[in-house]
């Protein structure tokens, strides 16, 4: 990245250079940031995130200004007026945010640095630790031919947001914190007639699952495990009080593992019996992916393992788990699949699914998925709301062997013999065979409900 103001930064106190970046962020006060985090790490532990997330994007914009020569503004919300000098770091200016609402307070900061001299100014937050000085390179660099540069968040709202003149429109009656944030700037700019840039996609920290990409990059830790044995098993459920108490009370008797069951919104008694079976209870909203990339991200062990709720295992897998994953070319494994049914046909569908795992590489979700924990968060955990498993056991194939354990994991029968074997097969060719042949994802979910029969938001996502 070539700096376009080479020499030293000018005097913080004065007007600065004519490219501004302002970093948006807030005072870690345990219980005031992070809220929507605190019922998966605590108020202190939300409080921790949001501080080792303002220092991860302040080394960032350091790094970007220091190259290119843009003054760096860090704009505080939550501490005292006379806090921000104490707080400020070598080569930026700190001030406190105005009041009012959001909307308000980037409306005062983008004027005051228009007032001041700027030319070029960009704001961004403190919660997309993807942002790199070379996005940030791309976004000042588009300022020369267009109005406005926009960093899309995939939440829906934007985490830059760089401009060459002061437009209040863009902040006024915005539904911030919602979906249609980024949507509705767009249609703002080009109702004034503005050329837009837009940024790669990037992904804000705000729930549970968003805690992925914090775990790769190492801004997010955990306590240090036990043992370098440790499995950490990762149960999504969502109302599953009939199911999943037989399955905790084998975990309970097996050794160096921690069970964590992420919760997607239960009616009934699930996140009790979780409790009261010794397991680590989380919540976060419904979709499996996005429950177990929640579980994942809080979880201790160096490998991980994917279990449904209605399954059972034996102690002697885990062995075979640890085994599998100590051989540098396997990538991930699973289980064979066994059905807790007695009938033929559990057994004819049983010996096609083991069949297509062993030669196709292609396990199901409910065939115990494992993977070491750092794997995991190299591949930003799992990504598709559908088809989840099969598109993270694509991935896998791309680095290494998924190889098939010669244990069985037992799953319940119940959605087999509610819609019949034939009907639940066809459904899961039919979805499989859409997926491959890139029907989008909202198609295929309304494709199993409607062979299911139930609503699949709420066992898949």
């Amino acid at each position: 990245m070539a700096p376009r103001n080479p020499g030293t930064l000018p005097d913080m106190q004065t007007a600065g250079p004519w490219e501004r970046l302002i970093v948006f962020t807030k005072e870690a006060t345990p219980g005031g940031v992070k809220t929507r985090l605190i019922p998966a790490l605590g108020a202190e532990g939300a409080a921790r995130l949001q501080s080792a997330l303002t220092d991860h994007t302040l080394d960032t914009a350091r790094r970007f200004g220091s190259q290119r020569g843009t003054l760096v503004e860090v704009h505080l919300a939550g501490a005292p007026r006379d806090a921000a000098h104490a707080w400020s770091g070598a080569g930026m200016l700190v001030r406190p945010q105005s009041a009012g609402d959001l909307g308000e307070r980037l409306s005062h900061a983008l004027r005051a640095a228009f007032e001041s001299g700027a030319q070029r100014v960009s704001v961004i937050g403190s919660d997309c630790p993807d942002l790199t000085p070379e996005i940030l390179d791309e976004a000042y660099a588009a300022l020369d031919s267009h109005d406005l540069v926009l960093g899309p968040a995939l939440d829906g709202g934007y985490y830059l947001l760089g401009v060459r003149q002061h437009l209040p429109e863009l902040f006024r009656d915005m539904p911030w914190g919602g979906p249609e944030v980024f949507e509705r700037t767009l249609a703002v700019a080009r109702r004034a007639g503005w050329k837009v840039h837009r940024l790669p996609s990037l992904s804000d920290v705000d729930e549970p699952e968003d805690l992925v990409v914090c775990r790769r990059l190492g801004v997010f830790q955990v306590e240090p495990p036990r043992s370098e044995h440790l499995v950490s098993v990762i149960i999504p459920a969502m109302n599953e009080a009939s199911h999943i108490a037989g399955l905790l009370q084998q975990l309970q008797r097996i050794p160096d593992i921690e069970v964590i069951v992420v919760d997607g919104g239960s009616k009934d008694d699930t996140a009790d019996i979780a409790r009261a079976h010794d397991a680590q209870v989380i919540r976060t909203r419904s979709g499996r992916a996005r429950q177990m990339n929640a579980g994942a991200a809080v979880a201790r062990g160096r490998m991980l393992l994917f279990l449904h709720a209605d399954s059972t295992i034996e102690a002697e897998l885990f062995s075979q788990l640890r085994s599998l994953l100590r051989q540098p070319n396997v990538i991930a494994g699973a289980f064979r699949l066994r059905i807790d049914d007695p009938r033929l046909v559990y057994r004819l569908f049983e010996w096609g699914v083991n069949l297509r795992s062993r030669l196709l590489k292609l396990p199901y979700g409910d065939q115990g998925l494992f993977l070491r924990a750092e794997t995991f968060f190299q591949l930003d955990g799992f990504t598709n709301r559908f088809m989840e498993d099969v598109e993270m056991c694509q991935r896998l194939r791309r680095r290494g062997r998924i190889a098939l354990a010669p244990g069985a994991i037992t799953t319940s029968a119940r959605r087999w013999r509610r819609l019949g074997v034939l009907r639940t097969t066809m459904a899961n060719q039919l979805c499989l065979a859409g997926y491959f042949a890139g029907v989008p994802e909202f198609a295929l979910a309304r494709l199993y409900d409607a062979q299911d029969g139930w609503d699949s938001r709420q066992k898949r996502s």
